[in-house]
């Protein structure tokens, strides 16, 4: 049963190839790489050999990065069984970069998965702080760059201005401005290091979610 699965699939996912290949509807294409990622087709026919039933697949409509998808995968548990949980699946998918950014197992639409407090408070936030330092020979120059990652569902990159210290103890702040990515900082000179204090903060699918983090570097 398993092989005869899989080759229905193999099947299945070749013409779906020639339709996302003539087609301009991204959401086709979303699918398309999604099932090709070997971690999905693993838990597709995994779901099916359980005995869920496949109802489809379709993508879920959301404010976020224009770049990413949600491809819906529509399971129903096995006929005659009682389950509390149904057994569907999501995957986030960058059509861009041609790549599988999460898989979220079980999908459940009611709880919010992707609700920006409860991540920001279980720390599914981080930073990647980078400081490009140079002296002048009268002020120190400094650029910093920020990478905002949300767990499960994306990333980030912007650059702050570039902020003049002249004096050991000054601290200058900056901010990027607008925009769906944002950053601000407090970027001082202490003694022997250059630190920021960054809080960066990215908008993805209609919700805001923040972290706050220093690093310093030795100059």
């Amino acid at each position: 049963m398993a092989d005869d699965l899989k080759n229905q699939f193999e099947t299945q996912l070749r013409q779906l190839e020639l339709a996302a290949a003539r087609s301009t509807n991204s959401c086709l294409v979303a699918q398309y790489i999604a099932l090709t990622d070997d971690r999905v087709q693993t838990l597709f026919l995994k779901k099916l050999t359980d005995g869920n039933v496949f109802n489809g697949i379709s993508c879920l409509s959301g404010i976020g990065i224009p770049e990413y998808k949600r491809v819906y995968f529509d399971f129903d548990c096995p006929s005659g069984t009682i389950c509390l949980i149904k057994p569907a699946f999501l995957v986030v998918v960058n059509i861009v970069d041609v790549t599988v950014v999460s898989i979220i197992d079980p999908y459940i639409p009611t709880a919010d998965f992707d609700d920006a407090a409860a991540i920001n408070a279980t720390g599914g936030v981080s930073l990647e702080i980078d400081i490009n330092t140079r002296w002048t020979g009268s002020e120190w120059r400094v650029k910093v760059k920020v990478k905002i990652k949300v767990s499960g569902l994306g990333s980030g990159t912007v650059s702050l201005p570039e902020v003049c210290l002249g004096a050991d103890g000054v601290c200058s702040r900056v901010n990027s401005g607008g925009g769906d990515v944002r950053a601000e900082a407090e970027v001082c000179w202490r003694d022997t290091q250059i630190c920021a204090e960054v809080t960066g903060k990215i908008k993805l699918f209609g919700k805001w979610y923040e972290k706050t983090a220093t690093k310093c570097v030795v100059i």
